[in-house]
């Protein structure tokens, strides 16, 4: 858990700083949007990671490989074109 805990938080700050919403988080995946109008379609690029943020997460990998004795990466896969973000089931509180 204290490994998933810094690698999310590192990974949930960077999303915020760049406009980003967290949908959804399971195991050790996390689904994020950028550029997201609730209800209506929506088409916008993913950032780039600035090299500051690929930094913090080099920095990150390694310290995860020191104090766990694991190799740690990051897998990105983008979707993009135009969707309907909605809510489903019970409206937000």
């Amino acid at each position: 858990m204290p490994l998933l805990n810094e690698f999310f938080s590192l990974l949930t700050e960077i999303t915020f700083r760049h406009e980003g919403n967290v949908f959804h988080m399971a195991g050790d995946c996390l689904m994020l949007g950028f550029g997201v109008r609730w209800n209506k379609p929506t088409v916008r690029s993913a950032p780039c990671a600035p090299p500051g943020d690929a930094a913090s997460l080099r920095r990150l990998s390694a310290l995860l490989k020191e104090r766990y004795r694991i190799e740690a990466g990051l897998g990105i896969g983008i979707t993009r074109g135009t969707w309907w973000p909605a809510t489903i089931g019970s409206p937000p509180t």
